[in-house]
């Protein structure tokens, strides 16, 4: 047996159990059942799965909506963040998932969820191994196939644990914690103590 310390840093951060989110997935669902094939039960009995905090509105692989903010100090601060430059094919928004892991046991991979859910054909996720040992935030970083929008309660992102060892996940609320050498970290209610400056396309990001 393993552990894993996850702090939740916001209030609107979602994880659910990957098993218990396949099994909801079936509920109702008659004819071919792909749970009673071992290796896709397997699969989809792996780790957590996290939604984005916050929705956002992708035009095309390249334009996206992006909040600006000021923080308290007054450096700007961009919901979601932009991936990309301007000879990028595709720019990624990058977005906090509003939890972070703590001196991580074992190495995790993130990957994009599968499934039949129509919204999961419209976006890639960048896939990011988490090394045995750190601490920081788990980051989002998705790019658009089509025009669409993300909402909050859409689960994109599966966490798997790379070892054969049984993991239990310990959740830790912690709205005041933040990562001294990461900047823009959602705080709670940051939506309310940062100094909105208006909306941006994520094109205009790399004009600036």
């Amino acid at each position: 047996m393993t552990d894993i310390t996850l702090v939740k840093r916001y209030e609107k951060g979602v994880i659910e159990s990957s098993l218990q989110v396949f099994r909801n997935s079936l509920k109702g669902v008659k004819g071919i059942r792909p749970e009673l094939c071992p290796a896709i039960r397997s699969y989809h009995s792996l780790g957590w799965r996290l939604s984005s905090p916050v929705d956002v509105i992708f035009r095309n692989d390249r334009s996206f909506d992006v909040d600006n903010y000021l923080d308290e100090l007054g450096r700007k601060f961009l919901v979601p963040g932009v991936i990309g430059d301007k000879e990028s094919k595709k720019l990624y928004a990058r977005i906090d998932s509003g939890f972070s892991l703590v001196n991580l046991s074992v190495p995790l991979i993130a990957i994009k969820c599968q499934g039949e859910d129509p919204y999961l054909s419209k976006f890639e996720i960048a896939p990011v191994i988490y090394p045995e040992g750190y601490t920081g935030p788990i980051l989002l970083a998705i790019s658009a196939n089509e025009g669409f929008k993300l909402n909050s309660n859409h689960l994109i992102v599966q966490i798997i644990p790379l070892t054969s060892a049984e993991v239990n996940l310990s959740i830790r609320v912690d709205y005041d914690y933040i990562e001294k050498n990461f900047e823009g970290l959602f705080k709670n209610d940051w939506d309310h103590l940062y100094k909105k400056q208006g909306r941006l396309d994520s094109e205009d990001i790399l004009n600036q």
